[in-house]
């Protein structure tokens, strides 16, 4: 506990770890206290402890090993950029086993005329359902890791440039992808640009003249604020967010990546936005995977790919338990009116998980509020939602990280329990006990008046304060101690 909570720079001393030794006694007696109060049974306190108990068992639902995998593979992906076409068969959720086959098979069809030699974006345009198609001939631009869906991702870096992979399904149906290009990750930059969104010759004519003014030696950020239609970006000189490929628009990302040097502009350029001019402000390198493990541990946890570890664990854990699923008992799921099924005549034997018994009504329960997903399905999600709930109800047994985190929350609310009912709230309705307790201890906390003169005060308040005291006050609060600043800082520490 010390070594948890000491500051890891600090010089250590025999007399601070015994007054630290002194606190956890302290603390250990209060919560010990607690304890022979009965306060961890309040049900305020056992509702308290159940809920943290179910946010920090999540904690402990993913494969580590796999969320390391997906960390490594993340990370080697952002090192490269993917140009890639495909051709998209929607495929509804809802679709029957027909409509499904019949998918697969257009764009089966489709991939066979390309490896036949058909040109890609030519098949696109008579197959593909993406609604872009008309415009970009089912060319999807370059992309890096988490700028598409998961399987997706995964086929495009699985192939290389000019291959063409064969039919796989996502959440918006049936695809091929062909990948046009592999190039390196050149990190970020950082721009300004300026835009005249006139996309006549008047407009060319006018980004000309700034180009001519800026060749001459004009100053980028005036004319940006000056001359830019760019509302968002023209108070600050032009300047726009930091950004790499997949976040700007194709034109605008392949100017400011082929810029070679900071402070250096771009010839005018024109998008659909207008004509621009780009100047280099910044080089942002790729980072190391120490420096980028946190930002991609986030992405996976907001994308889908964070439930793929919750899989993996569940893989294992069914190899792990002994599970038993009794079929006889699920037949009766099969009715349409099941629940209706009053409780008594569901007391059957569903699942076993070890010495865990579950039982039909158990599964009625699960269903109860859920009525527009298929019975199967919600039986499946019953089934591994049980087996995760086993899992972390054995977490107590099983693994000592999670007891000694969920020790610590529950002493120390048992602590705060004890302080707040012993303490605090007794001494806030005791107006005598806090008098009698005010006149037996008042002279314990005197001083003598002192002289304002800034000597005296100094040598005073010296003669009363301990010099360590001074610097750890010093270094506590950030402060330089001048001669008049020792009784300012005594009376600062003390309404601390």
């Amino acid at each position: 506990m010390y070594e948890k909570n000491a500051n890891p720079d600090a010089k250590k001393s025999t007399k601070e770890l015994k007054e630290y030794f002194d606190l956890y006694v302290n603390f250990k007696l209060k919560v010990k206290e607690a304890y022979q109060l009965k306060l961890d049974t309040l049900p305020t306190i056992t509702r308290e402890l159940k809920s943290f108990q179910n946010q920090l068992a999540e904690q402990f639902t993913k494969d580590e090993e796999f969320g390391e995998k997906l960390l490594e593979e993340a990370y080697q992906r952002s090192k490269y950029l993917i140009k890639a076409s495909h051709i998209l068969i929607k495929v509804p959720a809802s679709a029957s086993p027909t409509d499904t086959i019949v998918a697969y098979q257009e764009i089966l069809k489709a991939r066979n005329e390309i490896v036949k030699g058909a040109d890609f974006a030519t098949v696109a345009k008579g197959y593909s359902q993406d609604p872009t198609v008309a415009e970009n001939n089912g060319s999807l631009g370059y992309f890096t890791v988490f700028k598409m869906v998961y399987p997706f991702e995964t086929v495009a870096y699985q192939l290389t440039k000019g291959q063409v992979s064969m039919p796989f399904r996502t959440g918006y149906g049936y695809h091929i992808l062909k990948v046009e290009d592999v190039k390196m990750s050149k990190g970020e930059r950082e721009v300004a640009q300026i835009l005249i969104s006139d996309t006549s010759n008047s407009g060319k004519q006018k980004i000309d003249s700034l180009y001519t003014l800026l060749s001459n030696g004009a100053n980028f950020t005036n004319l940006a604020k000056e001359f830019s239609n760019d509302t968002g970006s023209a108070t600050s000189g032009g300047k726009l967010p930091r950004f790499g490929y997949g976040k700007m628009i194709s034109e605008i990302e392949e100017v400011a990546f082929s810029i070679p040097s900071e402070l250096q502009f771009s010839k005018p350029f024109k998008t659909r936005y207008g004509w621009h001019i780009l100047q280099l402000i910044k080089k942002y390198p790729p980072q190391s995977f120490e420096e980028a493990k946190p930002i991609l541990q986030r992405k996976i946890n907001a994308s889908g790919r964070a439930k793929l570890s919750n899989k993996a664990l569940l893989a294992r854990l069914k190899k792990k338990y002994s599970i038993k699923v009794f079929d006889k008992a699920k037949l009766v799921f099969n009715k349409t009116s099941i629940r209706s099924i009053p409780n008594d005549s569901l007391q059957g034997l569903l699942i076993e998980i070890n010495e865990r018994k579950i039982y039909q009504e158990d599964f009625k329960y699960y269903i109860y509020s859920r009525r527009q997903t298929p019975l199967a399905q919600l039986f499946d999600a019953f089934f591994e939602e049980s087996i995760l709930q086993y899992y972390k109800d054995q977490l107590f047994k099983t693994n000592k990280k999670f007891v000694e985190s969920f020790e610590e929350y529950k002493e120390g609310i048992l602590l705060f329990e004890l302080m707040n009912t012993k303490v605090w709230s007794k001494a806030a309705n005791d107006s005598v006990g806090l008098k009698a307790f005010f006149d037996t201890n008042k002279n314990k906390y005197t001083f003598k008046e002192l002289s304002e003169d800034k000597t005296t005060v100094l040598n005073d308040y010296q003669k009363h304060l301990d010099k360590q005291l001074i610097e750890k006050l010093r270094a506590k609060f950030s402060v330089v101690i001048s001669d008049e600043s020792y009784k300012s800082l005594l009376e600062f520490y003390q309404e601390k």
